[in-house]
C-alpha cells in the first residue's frame, strides 16, 4: 500500500525573486493610507497612525542605499518606546501588519484572476521586508506577546492562502479543474465569510477575490468552509456515488495538506529567523494553524474518508485503497494538529481539554483503522495496514491500539518492549507512571482478569508494578471487589519479590478489612503469620518482641476466624473478642462450643489481657460441669470395661476443656487461671459426694501438665483403674523428667488411697519408668 505524504512535511515552493515583485508591492502600498481603508474606531493611539504608516511605507519600500530612506528609519527608531502601545492586536505595528496582508488591489477582476498568486507573492515580499525593517529599528523586542503573535501569524496566514492558490493553479495546468467543484465551493464560502469583516467596500468584488485578498481572516475561514461543505456532501450535487464523493473529498484533502505543509514550513522559517521573539508570543490559546477551526476541518475530512472507505469496501478496489491511504494520512494530520496545539498553548484548562479531545480522536481513528485491517485479513492487505497503524500508535503513544496490535499478532512479549520504549518522553525525561505505557498495560491486564500474566513481568518491571499497585489501592474508594483483587495482587507480588514484611502487612489489611469470602480471609490470616515468620530478621530462635507480638496477633486472628466459622458466624468479618465470647456462652450454644472460650482466651496476647475475661472463663467451666451427666458416667463405670470407659470419657466436653486449657502447647491460661482455682467450681458441680482423697486426685489431675486430662479425671473419679490409665500413656524417654513427675504424683496419691487393690498398685509400680513407687 503506497503511503500518502502526511501534513507538514513538504518544503516551501520556490517564490518569484523579490526584485521582480517590487512594482506590485509599490502598488499595494499606495492603498495602505488611502481613503478606502477605514481606520479602526476607539483604538488608543500612542502615536498618530497615519504618520507611522507613512514612515513604515517609506522605510520598507525605499531601497537601502537611497538617502531618502534614512530619515524615516531614524524617526521610527525615536518612536520605538511609544510603538509598543497599545498592547495586543490593537498595537499599531500589529494593525499595520494585518493591513499589509489584507490590502485590496484597485480591481483584480475576473480577467486578472491568474494574477492572484502574483499579488499574494508581492504581499509576502512586502511583509517580509516589513519584518526586516522592524528588526532593523529594534522594535520587535518591545512588542508584547499578543502583538508579536499577530505579526507572525500574519506571515503564516499569507502563506496559507498562497498555498491554496498554488494548488488551484497546479490543478488547472494538469487539466483537472472539472474535479475541483467542491474545492471551489469551499473557496467561495470562505470568501463570503470574509466579506463582512473587510473594512473596504467589496460590492463589486467576487467571493474568490475577497478570499485571496484578505488572508488575515480567509485563512481560517477556509477551514471553516471545509467543515461546512463536507457536512453536506452526502446530499450535495456530488453525492450520486461513493466514488464521486471520494474524488471531491480528496481534492479538498490534498488542498488542505498543501496549505498545512506550506504553513508549517513558513513557521519553521520564522522560528529560525526570529527565535527569541517567536518564543515570546502569547500561549493563551493554540497557534492558529492548530486551532479549533483547523482541527474541526481535519476531523471532518477524516470522518468523511472513514465513511466512504466503509461504503467502498467490497467494491472498486482502486477507490477503496485510495480511501484507506488518505484516511491514514488524515489520521496522522489530525493527531499532529493536536500535538501542535498542545505544544503552542500553556493555559492549564485549555491543555486539559485538548488532551481529552486528543485521546478521543486518537482512539477513534486508530481503532477504526485496526477494525478495517482485521476485516481485510492477511491476504487483503490487513497486515500492512496493521503495521502502519502500529507506527502511528507508537508515535502518538496510543497504548490501547499498540496493545491491540500485540494481541492481533499473538505476541505476549511485545508489550514488554513497548513499555520499555515509552517510559520516557522523546526528550529523555522520565514519564509519570500514569502517562506511560506501563500503567496502561497493567490496567488493561487487571481489567481483563489476566492477573497471572500481570504478575509474571520481568524483574525490571517489579518496581513499576509496586508503584502501580500502591496508586490503584490509594484511589480504589469504596469498591470492595476491586480493593480485594488489588490487595491480593499486592501480597502475591510482594511474596514474589521476597518482601515478606510488606506481604505480612498487606495480608493483615486483608483480614482487618475483611476482604473476600471466609476462605480468603482465613487463608490471608494464615499466610500473614507465615510471611511474618519468614521476615524475622536474625536467628529464627531470637526474634524481636515486635515479631513475636505480630505472629501472636496473627495466630489469634486465625483462631478467632476458626471459632467464628464453627459458631456459624462466618469468617468474612473478624468479630471483636467480646462478641465471640458472648456467642460461646449463650444459652443456645451447645457445650461442645462452650469450650471455644478456653481456645480464644488461651491465645490472647499479651497474657495479662486474659484477666479481663475472668467472669467468662468461670462461666464456661460452670456450664460444662453442669452439662455433664455424672449419673450416666457412674453407671458406665459399673458396666463398661476400662477401655470402653476411657473411650467414653474422651467424648465428654469437660475432659476436652481440661485438655485445651492445661495440656495444649499453644493455649496458655495456666498463669492467669491456675488449675487449682478451677477445681473449686468443678468439684462443687461434678464431684459432690466424693471422699477427700478422690477430690485431691481430681485436683492433681488439673495441676499436672503433659498428662491427658481425661485419664486423670477418670482416675480421680474412680471410673478407671490406675494401671489401665497408665497403660494408655507412658511419657517418651526424652520427657522422663515430666513422666517421673507425673508418676511420682500419682504414686503418692495411690499410696494414700488404701481402697485401691494390691493388683492395681503393683501394676502401677511396674509401669513407672523410674520405679518411683518401688518403696511403697
Amino acid at each position: 500500500m503506497d503511503q500518502v505524504q502526511p501534513a507538514h512535511s513538504v518544503a516551501v515552493t520556490a517564490q518569484p525573486p523579490a526584485a521582480s515583485r517590487r512594482p506590485a508591492v509599490s502598488q499595494a502600498l499606495s492603498h495602505l493610507t488611502g481613503s478606502s481603508q477605514a481606520k479602526p474606531s476607539g483604538t488608543p493611539q500612542a502615536v498618530p497612525q497615519d504618520e507611522v504608516f507613512q514612515l513604515l511605507q517609506t522605510a520598507v519600500y525605499t531601497p537601502a542605499q537611497d538617502p531618502a530612506r534614512q530619515p524615516s528609519i531614524q524617526q521610527l527608531a525615536r518612536m520605538v518606546p511609544r510603538l509598543q502601545e497599545p498592547p495586543g492586536a490593537a498595537n499599531i505595528i500589529a494593525v499595520f501588519s494585518a493591513r499589509v496582508i489584507d490590502v485590496l488591489p484597485k480591481q483584480w477582476g475576473r480577467a486578472l484572476a491568474a494574477d492572484y498568486l502574483q499579488q499574494l507573492c508581492d504581499k509576502e515580499d512586502f511583509h517580509q521586508t516589513f519584518l526586516n525593517t522592524l528588526e532593523e529599528i529594534d522594535v520587535i523586542r518591545v512588542l508584547d506577546p499578543d502583538a508579536l503573535r499577530v505579526l507572525f501569524e500574519s506571515a503564516e496566514k499569507l502563506e496559507a492562502v498562497s498555498a491554496v492558490r498554488e494548488y488551484e493553479n497546479e490543478q488547472r495546468e494538469d487539466g483537472q479543474m472539472e474535479r475541483m467543484t467542491l474545492l471551489q465551493d469551499v473557496i467561495f464560502d470562505a470568501g463570503r465569510l470574509c466579506a463582512a469583516p473587510v473594512s473596504a467596500p467589496v460590492e463589486q468584488r467576487s467571493e474568490q477575490e475577497i478570499f485571496y485578498s484578505c488572508p488575515s481572516t480567509s485563512a481560517e475561514a477556509f477551514f471553516g468552509a471545509v467543515s461546512v461543505q463536507l457536512a453536506g456532501l452526502e446530499t450535495s450535487a456530488y453525492a450520486d456515488t461513493a466514488s464521486t464523493q471520494l474524488e471531491q473529498a480528496l481534492e479538498v484533502a490534498q488542498a488542505v495538506q498543501n496549505v498545512l505543509n506550506k504553513t508549517h514550513a513558513r513557521h519553521q522559517e520564522l522560528i529560525q529567523a526570529y527565535q527569541r521573539d517567536m518564543f515570546r508570543v502569547s500561549t493563551d490559546t493554540p497557534w492558529w494553524s492548530a486551532g479549533l477551526t483547523v482541527r474541526t476541518a481535519l476531523q471532518a475530512l477524516a470522518d468523511t474518508l472513514a465513511r466512504l472507505a466503509q461504503l467502498l469496501q467490497g467494491g472498486d478496489p482502486a477507490h477503496f485503497e485510495k480511501s484507506i491511504k488518505w484516511l491514514l494520512t488524515m489520521t496522522e494530520t489530525v493527531l499532529v494538529s493536536f500535538t501542535q496545539a498542545m505544544d503552542s498553548c500553556q493555559a492549564a484548562a485549555t491543555l486539559q481539554a485538548l488532551n481529552q479531545d486528543y485521546e478521543q480522536a486518537r482512539h477513534k481513528y486508530l481503532q477504526l483503522l485496526l477494525d478495517i485491517a482485521q476485516s481485510l485479513g492477511e491476504e487483503g492487505g490487513g497486515t500492512l495496514l496493521v503495521q502502519r497503524v502500529e507506527e502511528l500508535a507508537d508515535a502518538h503513544r496510543a497504548y490501547a491500539q499498540l496493545f491491540e496490535v500485540c494481541q492481533l499478532q499473538g505476541d505476549d512479549f511485545k508489550p514488554h518492549s513497548i513499555m520499555m520504549r515509552h517510559r520516557a518522553t522523546t526528550s529523555g525525561n522520565h514519564l509519570d507512571l500514569e502517562q506511560s505505557a506501563v500503567a496502561y498495560v497493567f490496567d488493561r491486564l487487571f481489567t481483563d482478569g489476566e492477573h497471572e500474566r500481570l504478575l509474571s513481568f520481568p524483574d525490571h518491571f517489579k518496581q513499576d508494578l509496586t508503584q502501580w499497585l500502591q496508586k490503584r489501592l490509594a484511589s480504589v474508594g469504596s469498591n470492595r471487589t476491586r480493593a480485594t483483587s488489588l490487595r491480593r495482587l499486592t501480597w502475591l507480588h510482594e511474596l514474589r519479590r521476597k518482601d515478606y514484611a510488606a506481604a505480612s502487612r498487606t495480608l493483615a489489611d486483608v483480614t482487618n478489612n475483611n476482604e473476600g469470602d471466609s476462605a480468603t480471609v482465613h487463608r490471608a490470616a494464615c499466610i500473614a503469620k507465615l510471611t511474618k515468620l519468614a521476615a524475622v530478621k536474625g536467628p529464627i530462635l531470637m526474634p524481636s518482641q515486635e515479631d513475636v507480638d505480630y505472629v501472636n496477633h496473627a495466630h489469634t486472628k486465625i483462631i478467632m476466624l476458626q471459632v467464628q466459622e464453627a459458631l456459624g458466624m462466618g469468617s468474612e468479618v473478624v468479630h471483636p473478642l467480646s462478641h465471640l465470647l458472648t456467642a460461646c456462652l449463650s444459652d443456645e450454644t451447645p457445650p461442645s462450643q462452650v469450650c471455644y472460650v478456653f481456645l480464644l482466651l488461651g491465645h490472647l496476647r499479651p497474657i495479662d489481657r486474659q484477666q479481663a475475661y475472668r467472669k467468662e472463663f468461670q462461666e464456661a467451666w460452670l456450664k460444662l460441669a453442669a452439662a455433664t451427666d455424672w449419673k450416666l458416667v457412674a453407671q458406665h463405670s459399673q458396666q463398661l470395661s476400662d477401655d470402653q470407659i476411657s473411650s467414653f470419657l474422651r467424648q465428654t466436653d469437660l475432659c476436652n476443656a481440661a485438655q485445651t486449657c492445661y495440656h495444649s502447647q499453644d493455649c496458655n491460661v495456666r498463669e492467669v487461671f491456675p488449675p487449682e482455682g478451677v477445681m473449686g467450681f468443678v468439684v462443687d458441680q461434678a464431684a459432690a459426694g466424693l471422699d477427700a482423697a478422690a477430690k485431691q486426685l481430681m485436683q492433681g489431675a488439673f495441676a499436672r501438665g503433659k498428662v491427658l486430662a481425661l485419664l486423670d479425671i477418670a482416675c480421680a473419679l474412680r471410673l478407671l483403674s490406675y494401671s489401665s490409665a497408665l497403660s494408655l500413656y507412658v511419657c517418651p524417654s526424652e520427657q522422663l523428667n515430666c513422666a517421673s513427675g507425673c508418676c511420682a504424683h500419682v504414686c503418692l496419691q495411690l499410696s494414700e488411697n488404701s481402697s485401691l487393690s494390691t493388683v492395681h498398685r503393683s501394676s502401677l509400680i511396674q509401669l513407672c519408668p523410674l520405679r518411683c513407687g518401688s518403696e511403697m
